[in-house]
This record gives C-alpha cells, structure tokens and sequence, in this order.
C-alpha cells in the first residue's frame, strides 16, 4: 500500500530520499527454499511540511504481526538487562499503589511486563503475543490484539492505567497521532506515558542501515514527537537517550493537564537545536547516510568474498528480522555464506531473507567456521563475551555496522610480500601468535593460517581500501623490486615500488588516525656506495646511486620522517644479506648449492658466476624473523641494523660450501675455480659489473640496539652454509 500522505500532519508533499530495493517481508522466516513470501519496495520519503522521514510503502499488518513474527525479546541477555533498566527508571519517575495497572503496548514475550511486581495489574497488548502466549506467566493478562481505544475499553472497561510503555513499537503505526490519543484515553490523570523506539540522527551516525524495514513506517527525530504530543494534548515531561538497537530515544509524556509532572522545555530546546544543527531536514542528510551505508556493505561485500577466495568459511550469527534487510541490500545468499546461526529454536530448519539456511548454535559449535557475520551488531559486547571460546579458539567476529570490523582476540598482523622469502617464514612461524593476512602480488596461493589478498600495491585505492576493511594491528612491509638488474633498467618503477609504496602505507595510516604498528624491511644496499664501511646505530650516511638502493633510502626516510614527526610506531629494520635453503634459484648460494647436487650425481656443468672479491654480513632467515618479532613488539618506533657476526668474502663462502661438499675446489688466476682431484673446471668467474656496481663492496654493521633487547643470533655461517648442503 502507498502511503501519498504523511503519516503525522496529512501533507502530501512527499519526497523520495532512500530507496533500499523490493525486499521480502523481513520479519518472516520461511522454510527452506520457500520464496513465496512477498516483497515490498523499501523506499523512505521525507515530507515537506513537518520532516518526517516515513516508509512510502507498506506491507499488510496482519503479514508483518499475525502469522509468525521473528522477533523475541528474552532471548537477549543484553535486551532483557536494558529492559530492567527501563523497569527501574520508571518506577523511580511514578507512584504507584497495590492494584494500579500498568500495561505494556507490543508487550512481545512479557519480559518487561514481568520486572513488575505482581501487586500491580500487569496487561501486556500484542498481535504478536499469541505466539509468544506461553511466556505470559505470574498472572501477567495478555489482550492479543492491536492496541486502539475502543479494543481496550472493549476488554477492559473505563479502568485508567499509572503507566502506559510501548517500546520498539511507537515506529510501526499507521497513524501515529490517533494512536498517541488513544492512549491518552486511557491514562490515568497522573499517569506516565513512556515510549522507546530507534532516534533517527543515531540511525545516521552509526549507518543503521538495518533499522529500515517494513515494520518500521516511521523515523523519529525529536521534532515530530514534540508534534504528535501536542497534537494528543501531552508535554514532554524527560528524554534519554541509549545504545539500544544501534542508538534509541526515551520519552516520558504526561498530560498536559497534570500538575505532578513538569514540561522539560530546556531540554526539548536544547534536543531540537542538536537536531538542526545535523540538518535532519535536509535530503542531503539522507543522500549522505546512503554513501556511509554503502561504503560499510562494499567493505563487507568484499570481505565476504576474499574469505571465500582464500578457501574460508563464513557463518552468520544471529538470524535477525533486522539482518534479513541487510542481507538483501547486500545481497548476501547462500552461495556467499551457507549457514546462519540461531539459538532460537523456532528458526532452525528455516532460512534467512535471501535462502541462507539456519541451524542451530549446537551445529555450528561441532564444526565451527573461521567467521561469524554478527546480524545483531548492536548486542556487540553480550556476544563477545558469550563466545569467548569460539574466539579463544582462533575463531573472528565480522561487525558489519556502524562501521565495518573484523574482531577477534588477537592482533592483526598484514604481511605485505607474504609469498616472498621472508615471508613464507613468517607466516609458518610460531613466534607470530597473531591472525595472519597477507597482501601478494601474483600467482595467487591461498593457504591456511592466513587470508591473502592479490594485487598491485602501487594502486593506492586498492590498497587503501583494503587497509581499511583489514585494519591492521600490525604490518610488515616486505614487498618490493629484489633484483638489482631489474632495478638498474626499471627505475622509475623501483622507485615507485620500493620507495613510493612505503610512502603511502605510512600517509594512509595518518590520514585515517589509526594505531598500527609498521616495520619497513629495509636494505644494507643503502650504503653500498661507500664500498667498505661498517654501518653505525642510527647512521644517516646512506649513499648509494643504484635505483635499488636510491628507492630503499626514499622508503626508509619516509618511515624516520612520520615517525619523528606524528610518533607514529614506526621501524625500519636494515636487513643485511639473509640466506637459507629456501632462498630462490637466482641468487648465488643456492646456485652454487644447486651446482654442488648435480656435480655430486656426475654432471660436470660449469658453473658461471659473477666477481667474488665483496665481503658479505650473511644471516639466516629465522634470525631475521626473530628480530622482527621483537621489533613488532615494541612500543616505540625505531631504526634497526639486523645483523649478526658473519661476516666473510664471499668467495670464502663459496670455497666453504664445496669443501662441506667433499669437493676440494682451487682457485686459477682469480677466473675460475677447477676440481683438484680432476683438474675439471667447475666455476668461471665472470668479473664484468652492470651499470654502476663496478667493484667489490665490503659492507657490515656494528648494531647493539637489538642485542640490548634480547636479540642473539641463532645460526653460524657453518650451519647455514651446511644447510644448503643437506638440501
């Protein structure tokens, strides 16, 4: 049914501002696979003349209330405390004596009606109550009907009531006013009139987007509840306001002709000056609530498809009427999500708004899922609390509103790199108690112990909006150009890569304001430009002209620069040459490795390699990965050398790793190294540099912040030279 007038002051000046789709009844749940149930445009308009934000839709009441309504509200540790709350403010604001009545309008399942003592008249009125019939026990009356003037007086007679609540309900009237009258008629001259539904500038600040549905036909903001009480004759006697429900507003009414009860003017005035202060008038307003909405559910969306990339599943938790609205603006079915979790047993065997099927908390416990998308946000803090084991067992919370957020009891650790060298180390490590996602540039492998994403970080609206669904605790830069031909021929693109991307990680991370902690992984090549030098705690005389080293520099003073300047927990770690026999086959010691096995099984290919007159400080990758451990960890940023105390020419490593070999190699004329015992050559030494590494370098460090800190070395050249051997 088209609403062509407005629901309070009868203009016809409606204008569209929100518009959610056709949508199936959300306060129903089906069968499974049953999709006979209607649908109905969810489309809001705002009038002209008094500001109400209302549905211009709406479904039959008797389809919303009267078959099978989803909703209960004992079921809700968090609800049934608020309610109790609610139950104590009242009675602290009424005087009551033994035998008033007090009824509760959309009373549900009694709850609230049950806080009450029983010395008092206690009616619960709800169309809905039949089927709640059986929680309406201690002599709490149920009228299972709609409430109107004439449906009480027909049960009731000309009883007056001390106290008249509807909660959750004020929102779902066809006509709000009368309805507001009606209740005057049967309260009590000194009598309190309290209702509590969703507050419309809350519903815009936390993208309550799940508030809109068809039960709701109106959304309140102060302004046209001070109308509807003039209008009934009442005065606004208190306003509070609470997180119920994703933000809610409490009002008590008394009539206007009551001398117990004082009208609450500065705080009306005060209240209505916030609200056109947020331009509540304006359809720009609610053009604006509609960008934050989407912008959650595309972070939502997105997420929800990167767990199923990864090979990941994703439950729902909480089977909500309001969920079964997000659900279809998102368009989330059962081929995103297959399950949705309920603990309310009416439900298992049904299925949510878009054919998710839902079983009960007990399934679910029995082969639980890497993540749960939490329908009934607002209830945040109950369900973490009731779920500690789920999360104490590595299991995450997704919060699709008010904003979008991956909760779990550990830190988020982001691995950029993740497939690479370092990486892989990190992510199989056991001193990284973290959940592990992972950023990766191609070749997509997807694993388990973390979620990974692929693409090109130069692309900063990806990796800005992947940063922002993510939120990392932590990051390890590891990404980048390694090779130092590639960079001598791209070096506008290692520049980009090495140097600007580190530039961006750290302006996203100010822009946003957020805590994370960032190690850069930095290179030793920034000082290969003086040749021999020994690289000092805290050195600033990075030198080098090779584009490699040049965007190394650039990334590792941006990260001193926001650190010195925001004291931002920032670190570079000046990461000297690390080996291990995982390292990849273009690099020297696993190609004389390689070499080594095939000489070994009696091939007798000459190996050419380049000069090996440079000195190297080689280290082992579980060090490495020790000493960024240790680094995350710290509270303060800082500059780190991670370097250890092997430190040989590199032909001395070469010559080792034959000789661990059995294989007595001896070096002719500084070209070429041939076996003694055959007098065959095995390597030629081809002494030709690329571009401007045109002599040896003999490059070390002297560092003691990380010693001072813990840190020690595990691996001696020996064993990571012999490591190699053994592979």
């Amino acid at each position: 049914m088209e609403c062509t007038e407005c629901r309070i002051c009868k203009s016809d000046k409606l204008t569209n501002v929100i518009d959610l789709g056709e949508q199936y009844n959300t306060s129903k749940f089906p069968k499974y696979k049953d999709f006979c149930t209607s649908k109905t445009k969810i489309i809001l308009c705002l009038c002209e003349n008094c500001y109400l934000l209302q549905l211009r839709y709406s479904e039959n009441q008797s389809e919303l209330y009267e078959h099978e309504y989803g909703y209960r509200s004992g079921i809700s540790n968090t609800m049934k405390q608020h309610l109790k709350e609610y139950n104590d403010e009242i009675l602290s604001k009424v005087d009551l004596n033994t035998g008033d009545t007090i009824v509760d309008i959309g009373s549900n399942d009694s709850t609230m009606l049950q806080y009450y003592s029983n010395k008092y008249r206690r009616i619960g009125i709800d169309p809905t109550g039949k089927q709640f019939k059986e929680y309406y026990v201690n002599g709490v009356e149920l009228l299972p009907t709609y409430f109107t003037h004439e449906n009480f007086v027909n049960m009731y007679g000309n009883i007056k009531c001390k106290i008249v609540s509807s909660i959750s309900m004020f929102y779902d009237l066809p006509d709000p006013v009368q309805f507001a009258k009606d209740i005057y008629s049967i309260l009590d001259d000194n009598g309190i009139w309290t209702c509590e539904q969703s507050y419309l500038l809350s519903m815009i600040q936390k993208n309550s987007i799940d508030t809109i549905c068809h039960e709701h036909l109106e959304y309140y903001s102060l302004y046209q509840i001070k109308m509807i009480a003039d209008l009934a004759n009442f005065k606004i006697v208190d306003i509070k306001f609470n997180e119920c429900n994703g933000g809610s507003f409490r009002i008590y009414f008394a009539k206007r002709s009551s001398d117990k009860y004082v009208e609450n003017k500065a705080l009306i005035k005060n209240i209505l000056e916030n609200e056109d202060q947020n331009k509540l008038r304006s359809e720009d307003t609610y053009i604006k609530f509609m960008e934050g909405c989407d912008n959650e559910i595309a972070k939502l969306r997105s997420f929800i498809d990167l767990v199923n990339k990864n090979g990941k599943s994703v439950y729902i938790y909480g089977a909500s009427t309001k969920g079964n609205c997000l659900l279809q603006y998102a368009n989330i079915t059962e081929s995103d999500i297959k399950y949705a979790v309920e603990r309310n047993l009416n439900k298992v065997g049904k299925m949510t708004s878009t054919g998710i099927p839902i079983i009960s908390e007990e399934e679910m416990r029995r082969s639980p899922p890497e993540f749960l998308l939490v329908l009934p946000w607002h209830f945040k803090d109950e369900i973490i609390k009731r779920e500690s084991t789920f999360l104490n067992n590595g299991g995450q919370f997704i919060f699709p509103l008010p904003n979008f957020e991956i909760y779990s009891s550990k830190k988020r650790l982001l691995i950029t790199g993740c497939d690479g060298f370092i990486g892989n180390y990190i992510k199989r490590s056991d001193l990284f108690k973290y959940d592990l996602y992972g950023i990766g540039h191609n070749n997509p492998k997807y694993e388990n112990g973390i979620l990974k994403s692929y693409f090109d970080m130069n692309n900063t609206k990806l990796l800005e909006n992947f940063l922002s669904i993510i939120k990392p605790d932590i990051i390890v830069h590891l990404a980048s150009l390694s090779s130092s031909s590639y960079a001598f021929y791209n070096p506008i693109d290692t520049l980009y890569t090495n140097g600007m991307v580190v530039a961006h990680l750290c302006d996203i991370i100010h822009k946003n304001s957020w805590k994370t902690v960032l190690f850069n992984a930095s290179s030793s090549d920034m000082y290969k430009g003086h040749n021999r030098y020994t690289v000092s705690e805290d050195d600033t005389y990075k030198y080098h002209d090779h584009p490699y080293s040049i965007a190394k520099i650039m990334g590792s003073s941006v990260v001193d620069f926001y650190r010195k300047t925001y004291n931002y927990n920032f670190s570079n770690g000046i990461i000297f040459t690390t080996e291990s026999k995982n390292k990849s086959d273009n690099f020297l010691l696993k190609k004389i490795s390689n070499h080594i096995k095939s000489w070994k099984a009696g091939e007798r290919t000459i190996l050419e390699i380049g000069n090996l007159d440079s000195y190297r400080n080689i280290n082992h990758v579980l060090d490495v990965i020790s000493a960024i451990h240790i680094i995350i960890d710290q509270d303060i940023g800082d500059t780190y050398l991670i370097c250890g105390d092997n430190f040989e020419q590199i032909k001395s490593y070469v010559e080792k790793m034959y000789r661990l070999a059995d294989i007595e190699i001896v070096n002719v004329d500084n070209n070429k190294y041939i076996e003694k015992k055959s007098g065959l050559d095995v390597l030629i030494i081809n002494n030709k540099f690329i571009g401007i590494d045109t002599k040896p370098t003999s490059i070390t460090g002297d560092q003691f912040k990380l010693k001072n800190l813990g840190w020690t070395p595990k691996f001696s050249i020996d064993d990571i030279l012999y490591e190699y051997i053994l592979d």
